[in-house]
C-alpha cells in the first residue's frame, strides 16, 4: 500500500536530513519513494526560494499538488518536505490521502528555536530574516504571558 508521509516544521528543523535518510535507505529495495521538496522544486522552476512573485508562488503550489498526486497514482510512496505549518495545508494532504486511499504519516520535527534558525540561515542564505520572522510568529508557539509567580 501507497502512503503519503508529510514532515511538518519550521526552517532549518532537520527536514532535509530526515529526507534523504528515507529515501536513501538500503534496507528498502523493493519499494517505490520519491521525496517532493518545495525548496528544491522551487529552485529547479524558479532559480531562488523566497523571492517569490504571487503568481510563481501558485504555480509552485499547482505543480507540487500535480507530482504528489501523479506519484501516489502510480503506487509511489511520497514524502512532503515543506513546512506545512497551516491548516489549510495539511487539509489539502489529509484529504488527498482520503481521496487516494493512502495511509496519511504526519512527523512533527522538532521544533527549531528562531535566534538558531535565524543563525543558521547567515550561512546557508535560503530565507530572508524577515520571512522566518514573519513565519515564526504566525505558527510559532505563542508567548504565554506573564508566569503567575513573578507577579
Amino acid at each position: 500500500m501507497s502512503k503519503l508521509i508529510v514532515l511538518q516544521g519550521f526552517p532549518y528543523s532537520g527536514m532535509k536530513i530526515v529526507s534523504s535518510a528515507w529515501k536513501n535507505n538500503p534496507r528498502i529495495v523493493d519499494k517505490k519513494r520519491v521525496v517532493v521538496s518545495r525548496k528544491e522544486l522551487c529552485k529547479t522552476l524558479f532559480g531562488s526560494y523566497y523571492t517569490l512573485k504571487l503568481q510563481e508562488k501558485k504555480i509552485l503550489t499547482k505543480t507540487m499538488t500535480f507530482l504528489v498526486k501523479t506519484f501516489i497514482g502510480k503506487g509511489f510512496e511520497v514524502m512532503i518536505e515543506d513546512h506545512n505549518l497551516s491548516e489549510k495545508e495539511m487539509d489539502k494532504w489529509t484529504i488527498m490521502a482520503m481521496k487516494f486511499g493512502v495511509k496519511l504519516e504526519i512527523t512533527k520535527m522538532p521544533f527549531n528555536p528562531l535566534q538558531k534558525a535565524l543563525i543558521e540561515n547567515e550561512d546557508m542564505k535560503l530565507y530572508t530574516a524577515q520571512s522566518i520572522i514573519k513565519l515564526y510568529r504566525k505558527y510559532g508557539p505563542k508567548q504565554q504571558g506573564k508566569n503567575k509567580n513573578s507577579e
